[in-house]
Order: C-alpha cells, then structure tokens, then sequence
C-alpha cells in the first residue's frame, strides 16, 4: 500500500463512535457498477461516515467523481518474486494489503462493502472478523460467458460457500435476489440502482451528439462497455435489417476490446453512414433525452443503469428479454418491447415499429415512467442507510 496514502488516512482515522465504512474496489474501470460504488461512497460520507475507497487500480473519470473527503486507499502492487506469475503476485500483495487495512479499523463499528472480488473480500473480512456486506451486481449467468467450462464451475462454488460467511448480501434486483436466495439457501437484501439523471438533471456543458444535435433522422441510441456480455453484434445485426425501409441512425456511446470487431460488422453491413461509436461520454442521460429509441441487448444484466436513464430522461426502450432487469424495469413489456434473447428478427421488427409509431413508443415510455420511483434516489438512500444502521448500529 502507498505508505502516503496509508499515513494520510490514518491520520484521519473515526474517532470512536463514528462509523467507518471501507468500500472494496480492487479493479475500477467504467461502467455501471463503479457508478454505483462512487454513488454509496459519497452517500455515505455526505452523512457522517469516515469512508475509505479501497482498489489496486483505477481507470476513467468516473474515479475523480469520488468526494474528496473519501479516502483512497490503493492495494497491492508491492511483492516481486522471480519466476512468479504477475497477477498471483498481485492478488497475494492486494489481499495481504487489505489484511492491514482491516487490521487497523475498528471491530465494532466498521462495515466493508463489497463491489467487486467478493470472496477475497469475504475472507479477508472473516479472519480480522469484521461485518461485510457484499453487493452483487450480474445474474449467475454471467459466468457462462467465460472461457471454458471448468473456471466458470470453481466460480460458482466457491461463490456459494464464501457467501453464505458474508453479514448480508444484496443485490440490485428482485430478481437476482430470488435467484441468489434460492442458490445460497439464505435471504438476499433488494438495493436497486438510483436514478441519476431524469429530465430535471440533463443539461450540461457536454456537446451533443451532431446527429442529436442537428436531427435529420431518427435516432436509436444505447451504451455500455465494448464487451461480449453487452451483445452490441446484436444490436447491430439487427439495426442492419431495419434501416434500409426505415432510415434511422445508431449512436452506441461507449468503448472497449470489441471496438475493432464492431467497426468491421459495421463496414460489412454497409453502415458507416448510419451508425457512430463515439466513445463513453458523461453526460448521457443528455444525449438520450434527444434520442427516439434506447435499445439494450445484452446477454445478461443485474439492473442496467443505462435503461433506467434512458426512460428517466424521456426516451422510449426496447430490450431483449435477458436476466436480469430489463422485465423488472419495462414493467413485463407494458413499459417496452421485450424480446426473445437471441431473436434478431423480432428485434429489428421492434426497433422499427417503435421508429415508425410514435404513439405506441410514447405509450409504453409513460407507462415504464410510472414504476421509476422504485429507483429515486431518496429510497435508495434509505435502504443503504437502514441496511448500515442494522449491520453496525
């Protein structure tokens, strides 16, 4: 651990009755989950809790958005070995880093909140016998999309022995949490994802899109990380069949790994014209409010943040049918067309007809805007502060 960083926040260590919170991070990148652990942390400490951010690495801005009053507390990276594989070097250096860590919080009063790497944390939290709360964000499907059959099978294991160890477990929707209850043999918590964002919120300095902009045709928008898991080959499959007898354009706001594969399926469908991939952008909520359709088509999901901005910000939906989430938030399909996964058939046939009937698009987005004070952020305050206040009083 950076002995700067340690020296200076234990220095700012709680005094004795405050509550400490240490929110474990290891990998922070972009996405949905770390806009959630940057909403807990600044929650929690805009209401009087001493709150350390603990990660080994960091990427994209969303990190700067953390209050600065958060501690930042980086593990890992300090054990050199010959001959040793660099990434077990770094696992065995993190975890033994967040040992000290939890070594020198107080017992009584502290929580750690889990975003990521739960069993390490589990274990860690376990032997310096600290509570522990751990957040899961993907349904159990998502192991199916790695590589081979035998990690996915350890994972799922050993994730349903070290979560039963941890105080609670929450999830961000009722259907992840029947799930994981069902797996686990115990109660699972419901935490949703806030709405961050809705017609009140939108405007900012961020340009839009040009095709937002300047609109000359209609425009079918989503967002997320360039990964297998969000399917944008879907979505672009997909769009490829609608716009020739519905001329539209596809903005996907996002980057990843898959940015090469994506350009080259968009010059094969003859796209470049009608599809931009401009890169993650901060104001996206924005960007969705000018946009006609906002259409996800991932092969999992826990709560799809994206989603819920789109329909806070006023912009109609169509999703695939996946775990979990999108039933849950499009109000089983009388908030959005749901389609079968996997069908792109009915998926450009959805796209289309929500392009070409704005009525029956406006319709469905009325009705799915009356299920999103599930998701204010008032209640969702009020069910981390509870949850906290049950855990260490």
């Amino acid at each position: 651990m950076n002995s700067t960083s340690e020296s200076l926040c234990l220095a700012g260590d709680p005094a004795p009755e405050q509550k400490n919170i240490l929110i474990y991070f290891p990998t922070f990148s972009r996405g949905g989950m770390e806009k959630n652990a940057v909403y807990a942390a600044n929650l929690f400490v805009d209401n009087g809790y001493c709150v350390k951010f603990v990660y080994a690495r960091s990427s994209g801005g969303q990190f700067e958005q953390i209050d600065s009053r958060v501690c930042k507390l980086r593990i890992g990276g300090w054990l050199n070995l010959p001959l040793c594989n660099r990434f077990v070097l770094d696992a065995v250096s993190s975890f033994l880093s967040f040992l000290k860590i939890l070594f020198h919080s107080q017992r009584s009063n502290t929580l750690v909140l889990s975003f990521q790497s739960h069993i390490m944390a589990v274990l860690a939290a376990k032997i310096m016998r600290r509570k522990i709360a751990v957040r899961i964000s993907s349904h159990p499907d998502a192991g199916k999309t790695a590589t081979g059959w035998l990690m996915p099978g350890i994972s799922a294991r050993l994730k349903s022995f070290f979560y039963k160890y941890a105080d609670v477990v929450i999830s961000n929707s009722e259907e992840n949490s029947e799930c994981y209850g069902r797996i686990l043999g115990r109660s699972v918590r419901t935490v949703a994802n806030p709405v961050l964002g809705g017609k009140a919120a939108v405007k900012s300095q961020i340009p839009l899109h040009p095709w937002l902009a300047d609109k000359k045709l209609p425009v079918v928008v989503s967002a997320g990380r360039f990964s297998v898991e969000k399917n944008f080959e879907a979505l672009l499959e997909a769009f490829g069949r609608v716009v020739d007898d519905c001329p539209s354009r596809l903005i996907i706001f996002g980057d990843g790994v898959l940015r090469d594969k994506y350009q080259q399926i968009i010059v094969r469908l003859g796209l470049e014209g009608s599809v931009s991939l401009p890169g993650f952008v901060d104001n996206s909520a924005e960007q969705f409010s000018c946009a006609d359709l906002f259409v996800l088509t991932s092969l999992y999901e826990g709560l799809p943040n994206a989603l819920i901005e789109a329909l806070a910000a006023g912009c109609p939906a169509v999703s695939v049918a996946c775990h979990s989430g999108p039933k849950e938030i499009l109000l089983e399909g009388e908030g959005g067309d749901l389609v079968p996964q996997g069908d792109l058939t009915a998926l450009a046939e959805a796209i289309r007809r929500n392009l070409s009937d704005k009525q029956y698009s406006l319709a469905k987005l009325k009705h799915a805007q009356t299920g999103l004070d599930r998701f204010s952020e008032e209640k969702v305050n009020a069910a981390y502060l509870a949850l906290t206040e049950e855990i260490i009083g």
